[in-house]
């Protein structure tokens, strides 16, 4: 039987976990946290659990570089756009960052070249269309996003009648090879056509 008030008060008052609060009394986890529910104790959160174990001394939770994760502070999300983790110098950029001090890298580069933080409206286009060529002689800044899908619209247009031209040139060559063929069985009398003329 686990006994509650125990629990309570190694969770509680000793500011154990609630994994080494069953190692303690020799239960579950799981059965610690349900029992702390059952008598109405409010469970801490990741991120109150994290300062309490740094402030007792009992885990290093380490954050950038000294994190086992780290990964030079830079990653290619799904949509294939490069955030990067801002460094401490770069403090007057924090508010374009997200929650975890990452930001896309094309904005923060024309963020430095313009040597402001850019508006949330504001939009960093990428002239050739690849989203990780984050050069400044490739990016282009839009007042709205208005501007950026009009600029997408017309590229797509562009890419689409291209392609229906090389399709044409593709057709206009295989006529012209048909007509070559055609022109020498004509003149080596070796056509359908030469041969009708002659049996009528």
């Amino acid at each position: 039987m686990v006994n509650a008030a125990k629990i309570i008060k190694l969770y509680c008052e000793d500011k154990l976990t609630p994994k080494e609060v069953g190692k303690n009394i020799g239960c579950s986890t799981t059965a610690v946290v349900k029992c702390l529910k059952r008598h109405n104790t409010s469970i801490r959160g990741r991120s109150e659990a994290q300062r309490l174990a740094i402030e007792l001394g009992r885990k290093n939770y380490s954050r950038g570089e000294n994190h086992y994760c780290w990964s030079g502070g830079k990653f290619v999300n799904d949509q294939g756009y490069v955030w990067v983790r801002l460094e401490i110098d770069d403090v007057s950029y924090t508010p374009m960052t997200n929650r975890r001090g990452y930001v896309r890298e094309h904005r923060l580069v024309m963020a430095r070249h313009l040597g402001r933080c850019l508006e949330s409206w504001e939009v960093v286009h990428h002239k050739n269309g690849i989203k990780d060529d984050n050069r400044l002689e490739n990016l282009e800044l839009l007042p709205s996003m208005k501007y950026h899908l009009s600029d997408l619209h017309l590229k797509s247009r562009v890419k689409e009648l291209e392609s229906k031209v090389e399709r044409q040139n593709k057709e206009i060559r295989l006529l012209k090879w048909q007509i070559a063929d055609l022109k020498r069985e004509v003149c080596n009398g070796n056509s359908q056509y030469s041969t009708e003329k002659q049996s009528s």
